[in-house]
């Protein structure tokens, strides 16, 4: 996709694709894919939290989420950080802290993982799907947006506002906000996109991009 950046990265190498400069202060998705040795799960989620947390403490992080394996791959894990611009995702990258973090993950995983970085919709994808695949069309990522928003954004506000209706009504629209965005991040969007895996990226799409 044409505004979706690309970046592979393998550990303990330094390359990296070319960036465009004027992108450089664009908010940034980080999508780590992680093949996790077979009884090394539940410490790799403790690291999970570890990086996370050291993230935190470098301006510009904005977040992170650790998609859970699929049936298909139950060993294949999908962390995103978002950071408010390359630069400082590149402070994080290129710190002692991270190296410290990336030395400890070494014998968690079997194989190198893999980077890619991504703006706009693709970061509700990438982590619940097989990286092989890409990403689907702009149209079907809308679609699956429109499917998870209407519900929530007709459900939710009636059934909150007994709670909220003694608040300003800016603070009930935030608080409003907050939890459909909490929702679609967290059950809605993961929930859609493995129900609908088929629809997304048909077979005869892998076949053809083969």
């Amino acid at each position: 996709m044409a505004f979706t950046r690309l970046l592979r990265i393998s550990c303990g190498t330094s390359k990296k694709t070319a960036v465009n400069m004027t992108q450089l202060n664009q908010s940034i998705s980080i999508l780590v894919t992680h093949v996790v040795r077979r009884g090394c799960e539940d410490q790799f989620t403790d690291w999970s939290r570890g990086i996370a947390d050291a993230a935190h403490q470098f301006d510009g992080f904005e977040g992170s989420v650790l998609f859970p394996p699929s049936d298909t791959e139950p060993l294949r894990y999908h962390l995103v950080f978002s950071f408010s611009s390359m630069d400082r995702l590149q402070a994080f990258w290129k710190s002692e802290e991270y190296a410290d973090w990336r030395r400890r993950l070494e014998p968690l995983v079997s194989e190198p993982s893999a980077y890619h970085y991504q703006n706009g919709l693709e970061h509700w994808f990438g982590g619940t799907t097989n990286n092989e695949r890409g990403q689907p069309s702009t149209f079907k990522m809308a679609v699956i947006v429109f499917i998870a928003i209407l519900p929530l954004t007709w459900v939710i506000p009636p059934l909150i506002h007994p709670v909220f209706q003694s608040l300003p009504v800016w603070i009930e629209k935030t608080l409003t906000t907050i939890i459909i965005v909490g929702i679609m991040s967290y059950a809605a969007m993961p929930l859609l996109t493995r129900t609908l895996s088929r629809w997304l990226f048909p077979e005869e799409d892998i076949k053809v991009a083969e």
